[in-house]
């Protein structure tokens, strides 16, 4: 499986990483280095107490910009396979 693209999760000068709760929304911090280490392990949200896995616990900026990440991606993929196809029946022209 190849990388296509990549939305990361800065850590702070403390080394901290600020996640957010996808159901309380409040936001929280965890250290970089525990958060790498268990990335199998389920995260407990400090104020309401839901635990879940650590993807449901990405800030909303940063699914942004995995999506958006995605989508470019997908255009790119989606263009390349467009080049090849060529029929007197079905014209297609790719708009950015």
């Amino acid at each position: 499986m190849a990388t296509i693209g990549k939305a990361t999760i800065q850590a702070d000068y403390e080394g901290l990483v600020t996640l957010q709760c996808d159901r309380c929304k409040s936001r929280f911090k965890v250290e970089c280095e525990t958060l790498n280490d268990e990335q199998d392990e389920d995260i407990c949200c400090p104020i309401c107490g839901i635990s879940d896995t650590q993807n449901t616990f990405y800030p909303e900026e940063v699914v942004a910009a995995a999506e958006r990440v995605a989508v470019m991606e997908f255009e790119k993929v989606f263009d390349q396979m467009l080049m090849g196809l060529k029929s007197k029946h079905i014209k297609v022209k790719a708009i950015h």
